[in-house]
């Protein structure tokens, strides 16, 4: 059996009965699709011309805009169209268009959640629902409690336990039905028509903001918000210093709202974050004190800075030598010690600092890279007698600063520009591996070495017999050829 429809004809039978968007759904589910009975009014106005399964009565397939046909094979039994096909096609047309709700006649409540959990508002097309299903529904959806006309204790309950927000569409509020949505979210407070102190006290414990939506403070309330979260300092309208205290403990940036600010309630807010110095009007040196030892970034906030507060400071992270406004010696030094790279942003260093900093660290290079340029012949040459590595920046060397680096350091001897032996002997007194440095190694200088160490002997270059004598005597046993 064939059957050939032009589509001018469908559509202009449809149009009689069904709105725009409904035709539009026709068209384009037989675009190569299976079409599907979604209400009765477009099944009998398509069923004339179409053909449909034997078995069940369902439209089987519609092909082309140009020509819709079917075949006596094409039956939704055994074939094509399944019954789960059909319904699941269905729930997707329902998704994509939910005001089609409206045209099916008696939808199972199946079709009706799948269009309601995609949109809330097609509640209103259905009514007259039981509380079960109501319940149901605001399980998925709970703001359709907007379109329920026969609201129970039950349907609205179950509402506001999914989104407490939904209690501003509550036709009679219970304190239950109150409690449970500012359980559920504090910002339902704000819709609660009796505020009890029972409901706002549970609401600003959960979160102490939502004292912001409480109609009538009392202290216990302010209490127990600012116990929760100290800024909802903000909204408390009446403030006394207990209230005040308890917000800086929970948080120090509270104190910015405290309108009557004590040195207990600073020294408190301080303590907690030493970042709320500052909102601190009168900064004393207690507290000021006290906001750099809890966190170093408070020393910014601090008008006078002592020393002890820097050191405090630096000690934390030393960094924070940056923010230092009299960088001492002590500061500078508690800052090296942490960390040597802090040493780049002491712009004008004492030599009384360089002589401290070349105590602490026999290895100069960060001095000497960041200040060689600020350090005279002078002071470089005071420094080759704690460092004698230094002697290496020396451009004018005299015999007694070179011996002043050589015992210091007898490696310095590679920087000695004139050697002589009687820097060369002190050079190795130090350190007998300095001998790879002597240009004219004598007698004198090599016997010195052997007398420190034996392994030495390798550096001496074409050691005499004399040498081999004197190497046996000091270490009888050894072999060395």
């Amino acid at each position: 059996m064939k059957r050939f429809l032009r589509p001018s004809t469908i559509i202009k039978s449809i149009k009689c009965y069904l709105p725009d968007e409904i035709i539009n759904l026709v068209i384009y589910y037989s675009k190569n699709k299976n079409c599907l009975l979604v209400c009765k009014r477009w099944y009998d106005i398509i069923m004339p011309s179409a053909c449909k399964c034997n078995t069940c009565n369902k439209i089987v397939k519609m092909y082309d805009m140009d020509l819709w046909h079917t075949f006596d094979d094409d039956i939704c039994h055994g074939s094509n169209i399944s019954d789960k096909n059909y319904y699941d096609n269905l729930k997707m047309i329902l998704k994509r268009n939910p005001s089609v709700l409206q045209l099916i006649p008696n939808p199972t409540f199946s079709l009706v959640l799948v269009t309601i959990r995609n949109d809330y508002k097609s509640l209103k097309y259905m009514q007259n629902l039981s509380e079960y299903k109501y319940i149901q529904i605001m399980k998925i959806n709970p703001f359709t409690l907007k379109y329920v006309h026969n609201q129970t204790d039950n349907i609205c309950l179950e509402a506001v336990k999914t989104c407490g927000k939904v209690l501003k569409y509550v036709h009679k509020q219970t304190n239950e039905i109150c409690m449970e949505a500012v359980k559920q979210t504090v910002v339902a407070l704000e819709y609660v028509q009796n505020q009890t102190d029972e409901i706002c006290i549970e609401a600003v414990k959960k979160n102490g903001l939502a004292l912001k939506y409480v109609q009538n403070q009392t202290d216990e309330i302010c209490l127990e918000a600012v116990k929760q979260n100290g800024l909802s300092l903000q909204y408390v309208q009446n403030q006394t210093d207990e209230i005040s205290l308890e917000a800086v403990k929970q948080n120090g940036l509270a104190l910015d709202y405290v309108l009557n600010q004590t040195d207990e309630i600073s020294l408190e807010a301080v303590n907690k974050d030493g970042w709320a110095l500052k909102y601190v009007k009168n900064k004393t040196n207690e507290i000021c004190l006290k906001a750099v030892k809890r966190n170093y970034y408070a020393l910014d906030y601090v008008p006078e800075q002592t020393e002890e507060m820097c050191i405090e400071a630096v000690k934390q992270s030393s960094y924070a030598i940056q923010n230092v406004k009299n960088k001492t010696e002590k500061v500078c030094m508690e800052a090296y010690k942490a960390n040597k790279e802090s040493l780049q942003y002491v712009k004008n260093p004492t030599f009384k600092l360089l002589v401290k900093i070349n105590k602490y660290d026999t290895n100069f290079n960060n001095v000497k890279n960041l200040y060689l340029d600020k350090i005279t012949e002078q002071n470089l040459g005071e420094l080759v007698k704690l460092n004698g590595l230094l002697l290496k920046y020396v451009t004018n060397q005299s015999e007694n600063i070179c011996l002043d680096a050589v015992m210091n350091n007898g490696y310095a001897l590679k920087y000695v520009t004139k050697q002589t032996e009687k820097i060369c002997l002190e050079a190795v007194k130090n350190n007998g591996y300095a001998l790879y440095y002597v240009k004219r190694q004598t007698e004198s200088i090599c016997m010195e070495v052997i007398k420190q160490n034996s392994e030495v002997f390798k550096y001496i270059k074409n050691p005499s017999l004399r040498l081999h004598m004197y190497m046996y005597e000091m270490y009888p046993g050894a072999y060395f050829f």
